[in-house]
């Protein structure tokens, strides 16, 4: 309790936090290096737990973070060997039925785990500082296999990359885009940006900065997972976005909550006020694809067309649709 006592130096009053890592000898290490060591792993625990409390060695929270520390190091391997692979699900009109682009999704096929979804190792990449370079592969990969489809698919589409907060604000990954397409040959039209709501609010100095360099550039931005955010709406007649992703929560509860179909909407009537581009995600029935079509929702993306492809297959797909559904309007 004493360390909790403010002390008072000149005017100024100074709380001291201590954070305590412990370790029961015997039976938590064998001999001095195993009392030591694990007294600083529990140490680390202490302080990244937020700090000012005490961390008893945990010899199943050990083996989870050496597990952790190892996919770290896996994850560095895999962006250096670019070992990852990028799935792309369609976005059709949501009218017309059309495909107009495609989400870029970032999978990675571990040796040993099998293969991990962006959840399983993305939170691992922005905590070791590797987001910077994983972003920096993504679109690079996005850009060649952009190329790769239009080189092999009548009519145009778009893919979109999602962008994260380290690589708005020291990456050049995504201030480069419209130089990178245009060494490719593609139109700058056909990569999108999707930032989310909380990142946009986040830096929201950095972020309106890269966006309209970016629509200056001729790259347009979207907001990502629109709706579950606690922000003011402020920023979407503040920035020069082309439009909102709707988040998936809200197409779910079509049929089933009256409230959510009325915030939805609303979403909808206000994207459609200020001119934006309205996109759906996690359509996944006829009924909620005739609920946004009767309120003239623009795109759709979801498993009621298909869940997310290699680019391959994503092409394949692209294929085997209608000619009227396979072509673009933009």
């Amino acid at each position: 309790s004493c360390l909790s006592d403010s002390i008072r130096i000149e005017d100024t009053d100074i709380t001291v936090k201590c954070s305590v890592g412990a370790c029961i000898w015997p039976d938590d290490a064998a001999g001095l290096d195993d009392l030591l060591n694990h007294c600083t792993a529990s140490l680390y625990d202490a302080r990244h737990a937020g700090g000012n409390r005490i961390h008893f060695y945990s010899a199943s929270l050990h083996q989870a973070r050496h597990e952790r520390w190892n996919l770290v190091e896996d994850l560095r391997r895999a962006i250096d060997d670019r070992s990852l692979d990028l799935f792309y699900h369609p976005i059709h009109g949501c009218g017309n039925r059309q495909m107009v682009g495609a989400e870029a999704l970032i999978r990675w096929n571990h040796p040993h785990h099998g293969l991990l979804l962006p959840d399983d190792f993305l939170p691992l990449a922005e905590e070791s500082g590797l987001m910077v370079d994983l972003g920096r592969w993504v679109v690079e990969r996005a850009i060649g296999d952009l190329g790769w489809l239009l080189d092999h698919d009548e009519g145009s589409l778009y893919v979109s990359v999602n962008a994260s907060p380290l690589q708005i604000g020291i990456d050049d990954a995504l201030s480069s885009i419209p130089s990178r397409l245009e060494k490719a040959g593609i139109d700058r039209s056909c990569l999108k940006i999707e930032v989310t709501e909380d990142r946009i609010i986040e830096n929201m100095a950095e972020t309106s900065r890269l966006i309209r360099n970016l629509r200056d550039a001729g790259v347009e931005t979207l907001v990502d997972d629109f709706g579950v955010g606690y922000s003011s709406l402020g920023y979407l007649r503040e920035l020069p976005i082309a439009g909102i992703k709707i988040d998936r929560s809200f197409v779910a509860n079509i049929g089933r909550t009256e409230q959510d179909e009325t915030v939805l909407s609303a979403m909808l009537n206000l994207a459609a006020g200020l001119g934006l581009t309205t996109i759906a995600e996690g359509v996944e029935t006829v009924r909620q694809l005739r609920f946004l079509e009767d309120r003239q929702c623009h795109y759709v993306q979801g498993f009621h067309f298909s869940e997310p492809l290699p680019r391959e297959q994503l092409r394949q797909y692209r294929q085997r649709l209608p000619l009227t559904s396979r072509v673009a309007t933009g």
